[in-house]
């Protein structure tokens, strides 16, 4: 892969990522007003990284917008419609899981970077979205292992995120 295609593939990898993390403030919003599981550290660590992540992806999500309104709203849908039917057992869990994964989802894409991944940008994603997934992993961590009946977990819903943003956001012919 040429220089030029490592920065582009890597472009498409943080835009995946910051759709994602401005898809996941949605299950943000829900958690914050209306669970249960919003309290203690959670809270805490969550609130500093919406505040944060918001900040710097508007920008980032407005651009997106401005070049193509049509296809951004098209893959965002796609983002947010593909999970519709995880089920946690409540509300408050089920948004808890698809937030988490929606994280998750957006940190592998920041890792798979290769010539930017110590920019600005994916150093901060990387930096703010850590310390919620660690606090949900600890104060959580029951809720995160639960599988369904069929015995998939919450690396299913993260593999099948990847996987659908490869797939909708790629550079050229080649998937990043």
């Amino acid at each position: 892969m040429s220089e030029e295609n490592k920065v582009n593939a890597d472009t498409i990898r943080l835009l995946r990522a910051v759709v994602k993390l401005s898809s996941a403030l949605n299950e943000f919003d829900s958690i914050m007003y209306e669970s249960k599981y919003f309290k203690f550290n959670f809270k805490r660590v969550s609130s500093n990284w919406a505040k944060l992540i918001q900040i710097h992806t508007d920008s980032l999500m407005r651009s997106l917008v401005e070049e193509d309104d049509k296809t951004f709203v098209d893959v965002y849908t796609q983002f947010e419609e593909s999970i519709k039917d995880v089920d946690a057992g409540t509300k408050d869990r089920t948004d808890l899981v698809i937030f988490y994964a929606k994280l998750k989802s957006a940190m592998n894409d920041v890792e798979e970077m290769e010539e930017n991944r110590f920019s600005f940008y994916p150093m901060f994603i990387h930096k703010y979205t850590s310390d919620v997934i660690t606090q949900v992993n600890k104060q959580y961590k029951g809720i995160i292992d639960i599988k369904d009946a069929n015995g998939h977990g919450i690396d299913y819903i993260v593999n099948y995120l990847d996987n659908l943003g490869k797939k909708i956001m790629y550079y050229g012919e080649q998937q990043a």
